[in-house]
């Protein structure tokens, strides 16, 4: 698109994805700086192309972590969240508390990692409940320790840390993410 001065071409770029044209919205900003680029990401993801989203950001050769622009830190946030989804509670914390170390005042990354660590120590102390004699006081101790764990993870979720999906957005999403980044 000839003529577009860049703001322009990222605003259009931006709506044709709002439209569901990806494809088109990357040929509408040609060479998009790293920032452009990250904005298109983030808009994919929050329309819910969470898939698409996933693809772009597992092709970057690093998440900009340190950046303390507010598009690539809601980037991080979402590689952040797909782990946290995917089951890598250690990678989602570990991005979590990098951008809550660049922005003190990023409540959702600290709640994420708080509740990325409750995960993770609930998967063990389950492992550690199969292998025990039920009945035992180990095996009681841990059933409490998961209750409160539980409890824990419910009081989080009440903060809405998490994307939560309208209707909209749930359209947009794939039957199944297959790629997972590192």
């Amino acid at each position: 698109m000839t003529g577009l001065s860049r703001y322009e071409a990222l605003e259009t770029a931006k709506t044709a994805i709002a439209l569901g044209k990806i494809d088109e919205a990357l040929t509408i900003l040609s060479s998009p700086t790293t920032h452009e680029y990250n904005e298109l990401v983030y808009t994919m993801y929050m329309q819910g192309y969470r898939e698409q989203a996933l693809l772009r950001i597992s092709e970057m050769e690093q998440l900009p972590l340190y950046d303390r622009s507010q598009v690539s830190l809601e980037l991080c946030f979402i590689a952040a969240e797909i782990q946290y989804d995917a089951g890598n509670y250690e990678e989602a914390a570990s991005i979590f508390e990098a951008i809550y170390h660049t922005d003190p005042n990023h409540s959702a990354a600290r709640f994420g990692a708080a509740s990325s660590y409750l995960q993770r120590t609930r998967e063990s102390l389950t492992a550690k409940l199969e292998s025990s004699v039920v009945g035992s006081e180990v095996f009681i101790r841990i059933e409490h320790y998961l209750n409160n764990i539980s409890h824990a993870l419910q009081i989080l979720n009440v903060t809405h840390w998490h994307t939560e999906w309208t209707p909209a957005q749930q359209r947009n999403h794939s039957a199944a993410t297959t790629v997972l980044f590192h």
